[in-house]
């Protein structure tokens, strides 16, 4: 299994993955204890935590995976129907005598067949704005690091997946995000937990496609979350649509308080890049398999 791994104060750290079928890479943050008070959850600003990945496709260059990492995990958790690791009201996992950790997988919405010279490159960083500067005599710098590791799996892969965050502009009350097409499913993400659930900072999110046309307010959104996944969890998220017809031409348009920093909050997106020769590969893949199920049964 490879990994990639960003000790504090690496800004930029890349590792390739070839020859397997990914379905997601799961994350483990890792914060040592300095002295006799132990580090807390809140001040990992996963808002900071730059990740990007690349994939290399029969020749061709797509990107994947971009944004940070605090958004697009809160964006995971709301999908998986669990807490978040940045929940105000939970703690750090101990592991070991003060070492301690926060986890999370991101998935993509389908898997991702490596084979020949096919690969990722998994980008991430742990820059010193990662963590909250004035408790940083708290944590061990030297021992601290965030580690991704793939996911193997199987599956056929339609489409060129893609996770993306869209930050809301610093400093505006209101602001456009362009997004795009051939997206199956937003949310919207804040920095502080706390902040979505009880000082509502947004008012108003509009969202135009040419399927969806609508404007969704605070109470919307929760009681959306709340019919889509049973609970209004804790994880300083909540869910914009999921559609399981592509939105094309899809724009947010944000009304609320203004974000006093960058990354603060953001709109998150899952969706897939159309691709004919992989779309053609999964369909044979299919013929083969539902050939193969046929023969076994008459054999």
């Amino acid at each position: 299994m490879n990994q990639v791994r960003a000790n504090y104060g690496d800004t930029n750290v890349t590792q390739r993955f070839q020859s397997k079928t990914i379905i997601g890479f799961s994350f483990r943050v890792r914060l040592d204890q300095n002295g006799g008070i132990a580090p807390l959850k809140s001040d990992f600003l996963g808002q900071n935590i730059p990740i990007r990945a690349q994939l290399l496709k029969d020749g061709k260059n797509y990107t994947i995976v971009d944004g940070v990492l605090g958004h697009i995990s809160k964006d995971m958790a709301i999908g998986n129907n669990e807490d978040r690791w940045v929940n105000y009201n939970s703690s750090l996992i101990a592991v070991a005598s003060g070492v301690f950790e926060i986890r999370f997988t991101l998935k993509f919405p389908c898997p991702i067949e490596l084979k020949g010279n096919d690969a990722i490159d998994l980008s991430i960083g742990f820059p010193t704005s990662g963590y909250y500067q004035t408790n940083i005599a708290n944590l061990d710098t030297a021992n601290s690091y965030i580690i991704a590791e793939e996911i193997e799996g199987v599956g056929r892969m339609p489409f060129i997946p893609f996770v993306r965050s869209y930050p809301i502009a610093v400093g505006k009350t209101s602001d456009t995000i362009a997004i795009g097409s051939n997206v199956l499913r937003a949310s919207y993400s804040t920095a502080d937990d706390l902040l979505l659930n009880d000082a509502h900072i947004m008012n108003t999110l509009t969202i135009q496609s040419d399927k969806i046309n609508t404007a969704l307010t605070k109470s919307a959104l929760d009681n959306l979350s709340n019919s889509l996944f049973m609970c209004n969890l804790q994880t300083g998220a909540k869910m914009l649509f999921q559609s399981p017809a592509p939105l094309n031409n899809l724009t947010v348009l944000y009304d609320g308080s203004a974000a006093s920093a960058d990354n603060y909050h953001a709109i998150v997106v899952q969706g897939f890049i159309p691709n004919t020769k992989v779309f053609q590969n999964s369909l044979n893949q299919m013929n083969r398999h539902k050939a193969q199920d046929f023969n076994a049964l008459i054999a």
